[in-house]
């Protein structure tokens, strides 16, 4: 702004250039919230704080062109602003809040090579599931003595022992972080751990056979977990999943622990609810639960997996119908390739251009 120019003037420029483009103008306050501190030759300052109230408009209202309409006028606009845009000392100082909060007490931690005795079928699955891993025990004692150093010799020694399908002796085993052995490379999986003889000794450490006792226990430490989260009134996030065989319980019982205890969210004591950790003995009633903690958390985290379930969409459903946001999560393989990352950065610009549009650049990307 020009110096001896009203404050004002900004804002009546450009409700002049809204005019004339048939969009209603905006308060001075408006103005001086979402475009104060834009200069309006760089249009990328200008395109970065236009997205940033769109975003704003889709979390409150789910609409931008009704939050628009909501917010264009008056003083509401600088409360929901700083809400999701804090300044960077307000940004700080919600992170020293958050990293300083009490662990919940209460919760007891159900090791990942016991989780499937969560499931409603546990009895059902447990003798499938020590065969199996009594047979992927044999493959990794004979891996280790040969020092094996990548999956395919891995294969190698499956199919000597007579093992053809490996990828399923893993499913069938329950144990989290048998993807590793496939891709230890990865950060989606490996998580930088280059040496392939310790993922083969982490995960021999994990085939241990399970009994009814160790089941009871299981699903003992289960229900005063979900007591536990039943008195629990301050729920940050709750993590939508689909848990039918042995293997959904590691994968996201994997997924969870990286998200909330690796990573930018490491430093903060996020209060969530781990499907993962809780049972109830009716399914009713964990249904209940459930309920109770999308009503209480203030947003969801939908992991989606290979195949979903209508509950777990359902529970997308709910949370976006209390106002609440959903956070979708998509793994992303094999992200290094060149290939694949223009595609993946074609889909991140999808959300910001038209249906057509959208459709014809994903068509010229090499590959497609």
């Amino acid at each position: 702004m020009k110096q001896g120019m009203d404050p004002r003037a900004p804002c009546d420029l450009l409700n002049r250039l809204l005019l004339s483009l048939g969009i209603s103008p905006v308060s001075v306050e408006f103005f001086d919230t979402v475009f104060s501190e834009v200069d309006f030759q760089n249009l990328e300052q200008v395109r970065q704080n236009v997205d940033n109230f769109r975003t704003l408009c889709m979390l409150e209202y789910g609409n931008f062109r009704y939050g628009y309409k909501q917010l264009r006028q008056g003083n509401l606009i600088e409360d929901r602003w700083k809400q999701y845009f804090p300044s960077a000392a307000e940004a700080r100082e919600r992170s020293r809040k958050l990293s300083q909060r009490p662990e919940p007490s209460g919760l007891v931690s159900i090791s990942g090579s016991q989780l499937f005795s969560l499931g409603y079928l546990a009895g059902e699955y447990a003798q499938k599931i020590n065969d199996a891993r009594k047979k992927l025990l044999e493959i990794i004692d004979r891996a280790i003595a040969k020092g094996v150093v990548d999956f395919g010799k891995l294969q190698g020694v499956a199919e000597e022992m007579e093992e053809k399908k490996l990828t399923t002796l893993f499913a069938k085993a329950g144990i989290p972080g048998t993807e590793m052995l496939m891709y230890p490379d990865l950060p989606l999986f490996g998580g930088g751990r280059k040496n392939y003889t310790d993922i083969l000794l982490s995960i021999r450490e994990n085939c241990v056979t399970v009994d009814e006792d160790a089941i009871a226990r299981a699903q003992q430490a289960g229900i005063q977990n979900a007591r536990t989260y039943m008195a629990m009134h301050d729920i940050d996030v709750y993590v939508a999943t689909s848990m039918r065989d042995p293997l959904h319980f590691t994968s996201n019982w994997a997924f969870i622990q990286r998200l909330f205890h690796q990573g930018d969210l490491a430093a903060w004591r996020m209060h969530y609810f781990d499907p993962t950790q809780a049972y109830l003995q009716d399914r009713i009633q964990k249904g209940l639960l459930e309920c109770l903690m999308i009503k209480r958390a203030r947003l969801s985290v939908y992991n989606a997996q290979e195949g979903d379930t209508f509950g777990k969409d359902s529970e997308a459903g709910v949370t976006l119908a209390q106002r609440k946001p959903v956070i979708v999560y998509v793994a992303r393989l094999f992200e290094e390739l060149p290939e694949l990352r223009g595609f993946y950065n074609g889909i991140d610009e999808g959300a910001r251009v038209e249906r057509d549009r959208f459709v014809e650049h994903v068509v010229k990307i090499k590959g497609c």
